[in-house]
């Protein structure tokens, strides 16, 4: 399992700009940037296979609703004690499907839609995209469910990211190519990760790569 110091060595070897001795001097901040660029692939994962890197978590009611886990990215599914599915409605459509259980949100919690099958107690299982865990330190291994296959991809956007802080817009252009076509092997791996997978129904999806990386992605769009 890569550390953030092993995905920073790579991104600072993309430019003789960049200051080695900043691992050691600003190696807090420096943590963060790999996370905040992995936190944007787990989002853009949400977009693509929001199963790849999910977790699933049991929440008591609590005043009179449920509380969504700090950790979650994006929510894919939510199911009551025994399984069944409910489903979140708008708070202006609370009737808007009176035959499965429901909850509408405001904010970070759910509450029941009112309605017969709604859950009004207990606990509902949340399935989420969850955001990456943060290493202790700049040389504690990184979120385990990061594929190492794509460190390269985090480097890159990690060294987009110090350069375009930095105003090196030279280097920015220069590694864009590089990160795009990266990021395009890491969507289609995604895509494919678990082809055989069988559905009742939603088999047909189209997936747009350039706008997945410009509305995604923290260092720009893509070429």
């Amino acid at each position: 399992m890569s550390t953030p110091s092993d995905i920073l060595t790579r991104a600072f070897g993309y430019s003789t700009k960049n200051k080695p001795s900043f691992l050691t001097d600003k190696a807090d901040e420096l943590r963060f940037v790999v996370v905040d660029a992995m936190r944007a692939l787990y989002l853009l994962s949400a977009k693509v296979n929001p199963e790849r890197f999910s977790k699933h978590t049991i929440v008591n009611v609590s005043t009179g609703g449920w509380t969504l886990p700090t950790d979650a990215l994006a929510v894919f599914r939510l199911e009551d004690n025994v399984g069944n599915e409910i489903i979140i409605v708008p708070r202006s459509q609370l009737k808007a499907d009176e035959g499965r259980g429901a909850v509408w949100t405001e904010g970070n919690r759910y509450f029941s839609a009112g309605n017969p099958l709604d859950p009004t107690s207990g606990s509902i299982t949340f399935f989420y995209t969850k955001t990456p865990d943060v290493p202790g330190d700049i040389n504690s291994n990184l979120d385990a469910l990061w594929p190492t296959t794509f460190d390269r991809l985090l480097a890159l956007e990690s060294a987009m990211y110090l350069a375009a802080q930095d105003g090196r817009a030279d280097d920015v252009a220069a590694l864009q190519p590089m990160r795009d076509g990266w990021a395009t092997s890491f969507i289609t791996w995604l895509d494919v990760a678990n082809s055989n997978v069988v559905r009742q129904y939603g088999n047909t999806r189209n997936i747009n790569i350039p706008d997945l990386i410009r509305t995604t992605l923290i260092t720009g769009p893509a070429a």
